[in-house]
């Protein structure tokens, strides 16, 4: 009897399949000398192999892309991942033949769900048999780097399970820009190329995890161009993000979805819902619904604060805000400390509002100007609002205010001296102390005379 003949190796039979395989475990060691293929068992990798060894997966506590390589094995190999309960009835989730590394070693990444038995199928190619090492670890998702960026479609679409849309394990690459400002634990992306011009409307509602959400043009990670991103959408859903943007036909768009940090450690994230919807002919309808000004009214050589409010009255988003104030430069000039994002060029000052406006969304712009102490008593000013998305009513977007009064003075109580400086207290107690001294001398001079 050849005794070597008669070993065979455990987990030769699926039904016998080795239960000591665990991700995260490398360079464990077997061998598939006098291992057999069972009748119906599949061609692994489209070869037809001779001595293959059964592993099983079985459910844990994590999910996530899981990485399995021969290298390190002795002999050619080949690897494959199915599920089922039968060697004759096996759905193949992956298979590889080569990976390009020496000896013929084989590699592949799946999806490891919760609740889902994996068996892994390792042969030897063309019949090859001898030392055979399985390793295992969890992947980064497959688009967790710019260049392996997911490739989206269509002007209205969606991501969820079980496409690339979890970040469970994602990195953040050198010269990556800080999504929405925020730091963040890890990012995948994705890549759309707009199939038509339109507003676009981009949210990670539905998400499992905390999500900042960036838009992008640029071909390189450390050379990109926002075009929006977003934090929270302060919307029913907390944690999720929404951006809305123009995209312009035929134009790519890189899009980062990243988990927020929040003191979480690096790598932690969850599953990705991403829905967009591309609406060719928005519509707002912008109104300037209040105008307030401080104090009112100025007076020459003051300063005036103006306050203006604006509404969007929809049905859509309003994008690329801006507020406009036409003044009178005999009047007013502008002051520096106006608040917000506003520059003056002539005699309009021009404020561009951050974010986007939605319906029934407002903004405030306050404008300070200097009061010229030849200003005129009265004067005008123009407040109007646009915005780069159609307006359906341009009736309400301006408001004149005419005649606006200027006092030559300040009122009596908004004088700067109603109410004393330590200086003028000294210079009142000095001129008191000076007609007591004089009432005394006055009073001695009287005194004298009378002797």
């Amino acid at each position: 009897m050849n005794l070597s003949d008669a070993i065979h190796p455990f987990g030769e039979k699926f039904s016998a399949a080795n239960n000591y395989f665990f991700i995260g475990i490398g360079g464990q060691p077997f061998n598939n000398i006098n291992a057999i293929k069972e009748t119906g068992e599949p061609n692994h990798a489209g070869n037809a192999g001779g001595h293959s060894l059964w592993f099983k997966f079985t459910d844990g506590t994590d999910a996530g892309l899981v990485t399995v390589d021969t290298q390190g094995s002795s002999i050619d190999t080949l690897l494959a991942i199915y599920t089922g309960t039968a060697v004759n009835a096996l759905t193949l989730v992956a298979s590889n033949d080569d990976d390009g590394t020496p000896n013929g070693a084989s590699s592949l990444t799946f999806d490891f769900q919760l609740g889902q038995t994996y068996y892994i199928a390792i042969d030897g190619k063309n019949g090859a048999s001898g030392l055979v090492l399985a390793n295992t670890k969890f992947a980064p998702p497959l688009n967790d780097d710019f260049i392996n960026a997911e490739i989206v479609s269509g002007s209205t679409g969606s991501i969820s399970p079980p496409s690339s849309s979890n970040n469970l394990r994602a990195t953040s690459e050198p010269g990556e820009p800080l999504h929405a400002g925020q730091v963040g634990n890890g990012s995948v992306w994705f890549e759309w190329t707009a199939p038509q011009s339109g507003q676009v409307i981009l949210n990670t509602a539905g998400s499992g995890f905390d999500t900042l959400l960036g838009i992008y043009q640029g071909n390189s990670v450390t050379a990109l161009s926002e075009i929006a991103s977003n934090d929270d959408d302060d919307g029913s859903i907390q944690g999720t993000s929404q951006v809305v943007f123009w995209a312009t036909a035929g134009n790519t768009y890189k899009v980062a979805v990243d988990s927020k940090n929040n003191g979480l450690p690096a790598g932690n994230g969850g599953v990705i819902q991403l829905s967009w919807s591309t609406n060719p002919n928005p519509r707002s309808d912008l109104a300037v619904t209040s105008v307030t000004s401080s104090p009112n009214p100025p007076w020459l050589g003051g300063t005036v604060l103006y306050t203006a409010t604006v509404t969007n009255n929809g049905p859509d988003f309003a994008l690329g805000l801006a507020v406009t104030l036409a003044f009178d430069t005999n009047a007013y000039a502008f002051n520096l400390s106006t608040q917000g994002n506003c520059s003056v060029s002539g005699n309009i000052v021009t404020c561009l509002p951050s974010g986007i406006l939605g319906l029934g969304d407002n903004r405030t712009i306050s404008v300070v100007f200097d009061v010229k102490s030849t200003s005129p008593l009265s004067t005008n000013i123009s407040i109007s609002t646009n915005s780069e998305t159609l307006d359906a009513n341009m009736t309400d977007n301006t408001v004149v205010l005419t005649n606006q009064p200027i006092l030559k003075d300040p009122p009596i109580d908004r004088l700067d001296n109603d109410i004393p400086t330590l200086p003028q207290w000294g210079m009142i107690f000095f001129a008191a102390l000076l007609l007591l001294i004089g009432s005394k001398y006055s009073g001695d001079k009287g005194n004298s005379r009378a002797c």
